[in-house]
């Protein structure tokens, strides 16, 4: 918890080590006590110094197939994977539950949830097509108080995306305009 769980506390590290009641931890965690650096080798911390449009374009990002190739879909021997055909995330059947956005985006009291939602990913360079998908807090008139129909587009982006997030800056984002950057 100490370390990554200083940052990642709000909703990566209680999912990862089973902090959130009634749901267990990772099974990388509660099986072979792998610590983030596992998988996310130092040399791979906070980027490589090069400006990326979002983090799904890092390919050096760990991958699940990375240390587990039978799951592959095509030619699995796992019966699941192979009625897959590499449309469906491995996060869809390998995952907990998660916290949605709710406490940071829509302010103090806001009541944050578990949720667990699988759909179809919005991303069209996605390698999948079904995905784990997250909430983005957001009602067509958040933005009226200050600017009056400030949102005439809002249909045209969906509200459930990814559970990874894409940029979007600040606390997301790391340095340069809303891309994922090296440092």
């Amino acid at each position: 918890e100490e370390g990554c769980g200083t940052c990642h506390g709000g909703r990566v590290a209680p999912e990862y080590l089973g902090k959130n009641e009634g749901f267990p931890p990772d099974v990388h965690w509660q099986k072979a006590k792998m610590d983030c650096v596992a998988c996310h080798p130092a040399a791979q911390m906070h980027g490589d110094g090069t400006a990326y449009p979002d983090r799904h374009a890092v390919k050096s990002k760990p991958q699940c197939l990375d240390c587990h190739p039978n799951a592959k879909a095509t030619g699995s021997p796992i019966e699941q994977h192979a009625g897959h055909l590499d449309k469906v995330n491995c996060v869809v059947c390998h995952s907990t539950v998660y916290r949605g956005c709710e406490n940071c985006h829509l302010g103090a009291g806001a009541k944050s949830s578990l949720q667990f939602k699988i759909g179809k990913t919005a991303r069209a360079d996605a390698p999948y097509q079904i995905t784990l998908l997250r909430h983005v807090p957001t009602v067509r008139t958040m933005l009226d108080p200050k600017l009056k129909d400030g949102m005439p587009n809002y249909d045209a982006v969906p509200t459930w995306k990814d559970t990874t997030p894409q940029g979007g800056g600040g606390r997301h984002a790391g340095v340069g305009e809303g891309r994922v950057s090296g440092r």
